[in-house]
């Protein structure tokens, strides 16, 4: 991953909220000179919450990422751990898809990385 910056939970989530409205427009912001998508199930999710629903952690900070084959950037949401260490938080499906769950918003729920890993497909 390439990171361009991070911005506080409370500045980021309001640009979130937004997005919806602006979906047919464009599905992207400026933020900084950098052009950073904001339509995403994922975003839909931290907008419900951005606390781990297994262990509590909660997403501190967003970082405006891209991977290294792309040129687009987007939102990635990170909490710290008790080691201070970042972790990422994710969009987890409360009934895996392996398990006959849909890829739908009442079937998402907020999940970090470590735990997610440990929930795999149960």
């Amino acid at each position: 991953m390439i990171r361009d910056n991070i911005y506080p939970v409370e500045e980021i989530l309001p640009l979130l909220k937004d997005a919806p409205a602006r979906r047919s427009e464009k599905e992207h912001i400026i933020l900084n000179g950098i052009k950073v998508k904001t339509t995403s199930q994922r975003h839909a999710v931290f907008i419900k919450s951005t606390v781990c629903c297994a262990c509590g952690i909660e997403g501190r900070f967003f970082a405006v990422e891209r991977h290294i084959d792309t040129k687009s950037y987007h939102f990635n949401l990170y909490a710290y751990n008790k080691e201070g260490e970042e972790v990422l938080m994710t969009k987890d499906h409360i009934i895996p898809v392996s398990k006959g769950g849909k890829n739908e918003h009442s079937n998402y729920q907020t999940m970090c990385a470590e735990c997610n890993r440990l929930k795999d497909n149960k």
